[in-house]
C-alpha cells in the first residue's frame, strides 16, 4: 500500500514498505527517461514496480521517490557481495524485452558477415573483423569468440555505436554474451556488440505467465505464452524466417542443411541478447504456432539467473530507465 513519506530533498511524495531496523542498504536510482519520459504519472509506475519487485525478493523494506527525479531503496542489508549486487540488479533493471528477426536488422559490415545464416562469409569484412577483435586482445580463434564474428559482432560497444551513428534509421546497441559448445555463459570472456535496426517483432507486452523452467539438457529457462496478439505476431515473423531459408535451398535438403541456412530469431532483454535460436524451416515451414508459447534459454549463468528474469518479466517492465547514483550501509 501507498503511504506518505518526506524525502531528503523536503518534497513530499509517496512510498511503499517500512524501512527496517537494524543494518540496512540504502539505495538511490535517478529516474531517466526510458521508453517514456518521466513525468508524475511514469513516475508513480515505476514506484509501483519497484516496489512489487522489492516484496518478489521477500527481503522486506522501503520505496520512496522523492525530489521529483529520485528513488530511494531501504532494505535489509544483504552480507553476501554476489547477493548485494543481485539486489541492485533486480531492483533496477528496466526489464525492457523484444523479439527481433536477426538478419534482416543487422546493418552495414555486421549485414555483410552475419547477414547471411550460411556458414560462409565474405573474406574481406569477416579478415577486418577478425583483425579488429585480435587488436582489442580478443583471440579470434577462441570457438565462443568466433560464433560472435561470425554473426558480424564488434568486439566493444564502441564499434558497434560508430556504426549506429551513420545509420539513417533508428538503432539499439545490443551486446551478446559468449556462449560455449555446452550451450552455457562462458564466464570471464567479454561480450560481442551489435548495432541493429530497431525493428522489433514483438516485446514483453506480447508475453503471459513466464515461468522459470529447465529445458531439455537440463539447463535453466525461462518459458512463457503469448498474448492473442503476440501468437499471431509471433508466427507471423517465425513464418517470414522459414520462408527466407527455404528460399536459400537449392532442391530436398536435409535437417542439418536446412540447420545452415536457416535464419535467427532473438530475444533481447534490456540490451542484451539472451537466446538466438534458429528457425529451421524443414521443421517449421510454415513458422511455428504461437500456441505452444517460447522459450528464453542458453543465456543463464545460474538457475537464479534464470529465475530472476522470470519475476522481472512476470511484474513487468518500467517505463523509465533507474540509474543508480548511490549505495551504503546505514545503521537504523
Amino acid at each position: 500500500m501507498l503511504v506518505p513519506y518526506v524525502g531528503s530533498g523536503g518534497a513530499a511524495d509517496v512510498g511503499c514498505g517500512a524501512s527496517p531496523s537494524g543494518r540496512s542498504l540504502e539505495i538511490v536510482f535517478r529516474m531517466r527517461d526510458g521508453e517514456q519520459r518521466v513525468s508524475p504519472g511514469t513516475r508513480a509506475d515505476a514506484l509501483a514496480i519497484v516496489c512489487a519487485r522489492l516484496r518478489a525478493l521477500g527481503m522486506g523494506g522501503k520505496v520512496s521517490a522523492f525530489g521529483g527525479r529520485r528513488l530511494r531503496v531501504v532494505l535489509p542489508y544483504p552480507e553476501q557481495d554476489g547477493e548485494r549486487q543481485r539486489t541492485i540488479e533486480q531492483i533496477g533493471a528496466t526489464g525492457q524485452l523484444h523479439f527481433y528477426d536477426w538478419e534482416p536488422n543487422l546493418i552495414g559490415r555486421e549485414h555483410r558477415i552475419g547477414g547471411d545464416p550460411r556458414p560462409s562469409a565474405p573474406a574481406g569484412p569477416l579478415s577486418r573483423a577478425r583483425r579488429e577483435w585480435r587488436g582489442a586482445g580478443r583471440d579470434p580463434d577462441d570457438p565462443a569468440y568466433a560464433r560472435l564474428i561470425r554473426s558480424g559482432a564488434f568486439p566493444t560497444a564502441r564499434g558497434a555505436a560508430k556504426l549506429a551513428s551513420r545509420a539513417p534509421f533508428d538503432t539499439v546497441i545490443v551486446s551478446e554474451r559468449a556462449i560455449g559448445g555446452d550451450g552455457r555463459i562462458v564466464r570471464g570472456l567479454a561480450p560481442g556488440w551489435y548495432a541493429l535496426r530497431d525493428r522489433p517483432a514483438l516485446s514483453g507486452a506480447d508475453i503471459v505467465d513466464p515461468r522459470q523452467e529447465t529445458d531439455e539438457l537440463g539447463l535453466p529457462n525461462v518459458t512463457f505464452s503469448f498474448t492473442k496478439e503476440g501468437r499471431v505476431a509471433f508466427e507471423q515473423v517465425t513464418r517470414a524466417i522459414a520462408r527466407r531459408g527455404q528460399a536459400r535451398a537449392r532442391g530436398p535438403v536435409t535437417l542439418r542443411e536446412a540447420e545452415e541456412l536457416s535464419g535467427h530469431f532473438v530475444l533481447v532483454f534490456d540490451g542484451e541478447v539472451k537466446t538466438r535460436p534458429i528457425i529451421n524451416f524443414a521443421e517449421n515451414p510454415v513458422g511455428i504456432d504461437g500456441r505452444t508459447g517460447a522459450q528464453i534459454s542458453g543465456g543463464f549463468s545460474s538457475v537464479q539467473d534464470a529465475r530472476d528474469l522470470a519475476t522481472i518479466l512476470r511484474i513487468g517492465a518500467l517505463p523509465i530507465k533507474l540509474l543508480l547514483t548511490s549505495q551504503r550501509m546505514i545503521e537504523r
